[in-house]
């Protein structure tokens, strides 16, 4: 009976060893197809198809035949020796810097260039940390490689580089753009995209809160076991998703509004720092989205209608997701030098229903009542203004 070696020399001699190992992959994935649906010789012709346009070859139906057949007979040899099924099972353990990591199962997180962006030089003095990457279904154990540039004193990782002597963060569309869609800033936990994601869509459609949405992950994450022996709450979750979900959207709101190729960020997620750095650029945020908007409709190769384009805009300033407000309109902000009188309406709430009667109109405030409105007065007159102070005060927060 031939051994293994036999078995594969021969497989490699028919097709050769390229072809050879994407026909195992594929014929153990089409296998897992009962007949009734995926007959026999139509696997075969399949395979052969893939294959033959994948490496340009010219196999026919015979010597796929022949090597399926093969290994079949030895499927769990092939299975083990090509496949490699079982290195989830293994565990390869290397100690570096007192960290110990798998480096079969353990996700490294790369610095996202190994050159200095201000010298050009070659980074060094590599550090490691083990950490853990928040998703959607799991807490993923994974291991952020650190270097540093000596000669300007900056330290790279996965998503940024730093200054710990200047306390400043940046990250580029180089360093946003991860393979591994991990957006990964300091201490101890990371966060995949799809996460930010997955939030991003229950806060558009549900309103979902941080805290409910860390509720979700920690009840999934127990519930398949996927939590990797560590204890999150939800209250110390919550905060740090926040954290990290408003600085990446703050990244990618200045990667699409703007020309800029580089963001900075707090050093730390130090509450202070980010309250402060909230406070420094709210300005530059606040320049960018007017001028964006108020200019879109001369940017190249929108979709937008070009004589309705920029027309209006709508700023829901009230610092919630749904909430009523007077139905007259007729209330303009002159006071934004990007752009001219803009309509605001009125953002007082309208009279309540046991404030209602036969006089009172439910779907406007108490200012802008139809009747007052035929007797004009100071109280209207009073309630435009504080209505126009009240926009530019939730335009600057």
């Amino acid at each position: 009976m031939p051994n293994g070696e036999d078995i594969l020399e021969a497989l490699r001699c028919s097709i050769g060893l390229v072809s050879l190992i994407y026909v195992c992959r594929l014929y153990i994935k089409l296998s897992n197809f009962p007949p009734t649906i995926l007959p026999s010789t139509a696997r075969t012709q399949l395979i052969k198809q893939a294959v033959n346009d994948r490496y340009d070859s010219s196999h026919t139906t015979e010597d796929i035949m022949m090597v399926t057949n093969m290994i079949e007979i030895n499927k769990d040899m092939i299975n083990r020796v090509l496949l490699l099924s079982d290195f989830n099972q293994n565990i390869i353990k290397l100690d570096i810097n007192h960290i110990t990591m798998d480096v079969l199962n353990d996700l490294i997180l790369f610095p996202f260039t190994n050159i200095c962006i201000n010298c050009t030089k070659s980074l060094t003095s590599y550090r490691y940390k083990l950490i853990h990457v928040i998703d959607c279904f799991k807490i993923i154990r994974a291991i952020a490689v650190t270097a540093e540039c000596k000669t300007c004193s900056l330290i790279y990782n996965h998503s940024s580089w730093y200054s710990l002597k200047n306390r400043w963060r940046k990250i580029n569309k180089s360093s946003l753009n991860s393979a591994l869609k991990i957006f990964y800033l300091c201490d101890s936990f990371a966060f995949t995209y799809s996460a930010f994601f997955d939030y991003t869509c229950q806060l558009l459609h549900d309103q979902c809160p941080f805290q409910a949405f860390s509720r979700i992950l920690i009840d999934r994450y127990n519930y398949e076991r996927q939590n990797n022996n560590i204890n999150l709450q939800p209250i110390p979750l919550a905060k740090l998703f926040q954290s990290h979900w408003l600085l990446y959207q703050i990244v990618c709101f200045e990667f699409m509004l703007g020309r800029t190729q580089i963001v900075n960020l707090p050093v730390s997620l130090n509450r202070n720092e980010l309250n402060y750095h909230f406070e420094c650029y709210s300005g530059w945020w606040y320049h960018l989205f007017t001028t964006f908007w108020s200019r879109h409709k001369s940017i190249p190769n929108i979709k937008c209608c070009p004589s309705d384009c920029s027309r209006c805009i709508i700023v829901d300033g009230h610092q919630k997701c749904r909430r009523l407000v007077c139905s007259f309109k007729n209330i303009v902000d002159t006071s934004i030098e990007e752009m001219t009188a803009i309509e605001i309406g009125c953002p007082y709430t309208p009279c309540r229903r046991i404030q209602s009667s036969n006089s009172v109109d439910a779907i406007y405030c108490r200012y802008h009542q139809p009747s007052i409105l035929l007797s004009p007065s100071l109280n209207l007159q009073k309630a435009d203004d504080m209505a126009a102070e009240f926009s530019v005060i939730l335009l600057l927060c």
